[in-house]
């Protein structure tokens, strides 16, 4: 074998490993398309699960449930049940939705499938197409669902309420598949949309607690120790969502110090 081809076959092998570290370290966006067809949107990097701060255990408690959902699939096959699970995250804006799906498809080695229910061209054909053919070890999403879904009355959108039902839970939906839903309306959604079977956990994604602040806060100073108990103190007791907390934190990065004096006229005013 020449030098040159040892060469040209060292560059390969490099560029395939590093196409497959970039890979490993990420999860892939999917998208619907207006043509039926499912896009690959990019690839965004994993997320550990420790880095997204909802109240209590939720995260764990949601990672264990949804790993034991994907290793039974011969128990559902056993006893007739289709092998889906639905999940519904509620809660205000800010309290980190979005990111606990990211996070938690990032553990169980999921891509995501997004679908925009408010597309124009999607109709009832269409939508009931996609979603029995999702991409590969894709878990699907459907953000906002309140401002998005169909309702009983939409006589003037493609996409109807019954249609958006017999998509999510027919006899053509796919198997094995992990839809998230969210929403910051809850009350405005069809019961219909979140019955079990179609949403197996219907859980509250709030605001964050005293324990929950004093771990965001010792995850951005870890050497201020004495930083994080009393801003919990501060903040936990009348809740913040985590976006908010997490703003505050980066305004102050550079000086931790100023934080207590500054987060007490911030929380006054906005609680």
């Amino acid at each position: 074998m020449s030098n040159t081809t040892v060469r040209i076959l060292t560059a390969l092998v490099a560029d395939i490993l590093r196409s497959h570290g970039q890979r490993a370290g990420t999860i892939g966006l999917h998208t619907a398309t207006s043509y039926g067809e499912w896009s690959e949107l990019g690839r965004i990097n994993r997320r550990p699960l420790n880095s997204v701060f909802v109240p209590g255990g939720l995260a764990g408690d949601l990672l264990t449930d949804a790993r034991t959902f994907l290793s039974r699939e011969a128990w559902y096959g056993e006893r007739g049940i289709p092998w889906r699970r639905g999940y519904l995250f509620r809660g205000p804006p800010g309290t980190g939705k979005t990111s606990l799906i990211r996070a938690l498809a990032s553990e169980l080695d999921l891509d995501l499938a997004l679908v925009d229910l408010s597309q124009p061209s999607l109709d009832d054909s269409l939508l009931r197409e996609l979603l029995a053919r999702l991409p590969k070890n894709a878990a699907l999403v459907l953000e906002d669902v309140d401002g998005v879904a169909p309702g009983r009355d939409d006589t003037d959108r493609k996409l109807s309420l019954s249609g958006l039902l017999n998509a999510l839970d027919g006899l053509g939906a796919s198997e094995g598949r992990l839809l998230f839903m969210t929403t910051n309306h809850p009350e405005r959604l069809d019961p219909a949309l979140i019955r079990p079977g179609r949403v197996d956990r219907n859980v509250e994604v709030g605001l964050l607690g005293a324990e929950d602040v004093r771990r965001m806060v010792a995850r951005f100073f870890p050497d201020r120790p004495d930083l994080s108990v009393q801003l919990a103190a501060m903040v936990g007791h009348g809740g913040i969502s985590g976006a908010e907390l997490q703003a505050l934190l980066l305004d102050h990065i550079d000086q931790p110090e100023r934080l207590l004096g500054d987060i007490s006229e911030i929380m006054a005013a906005s609680y």
